[in-house]
């Protein structure tokens, strides 16, 4: 992992279910994104382009591996975020201004 990295997505699965079908939306995704970096996702529709943006989002947690931003693992946030509490924001600018960003 490098330590650059303001996104770090490791090995993130993403399943959702319609009825009795299991659809696999994303499968073993990863992926680092240094601080400053722009970045483009491009796809076809269906591909999970979406999907991945809502889970580095905080939006939605992966069926498995792990999400962070900013060194914090968002992946597990999901329940605060339910709640309609900002919890992950909140320890995101509370790590910020501790070290003086």
């Amino acid at each position: 992992m490098s330590s650059e990295a303001l996104v770090q997505i490791r090995d993130v699965h993403k399943n959702f279910t319609r009825g009795s079908e299991r659809i696999e939306v994303l499968k073993g995704v990863s992926l680092d994104i240094p601080k400053g970096d722009y970045l483009s996702l491009m796809g076809p529709s269906g591909s999970g382009k979406t999907t991945l943006l809502n889970l580095m989002g905080g939006l939605d947690t992966p069926t498995d591996g792990e999400v962070k931003v900013d060194g914090l693992q968002i992946s597990g946030l999901r329940g605060s975020l339910d709640k309609g509490s900002d919890v992950g924001g909140a320890q995101i600018r509370h790590r910020r201004r501790s070290e003086g960003r």
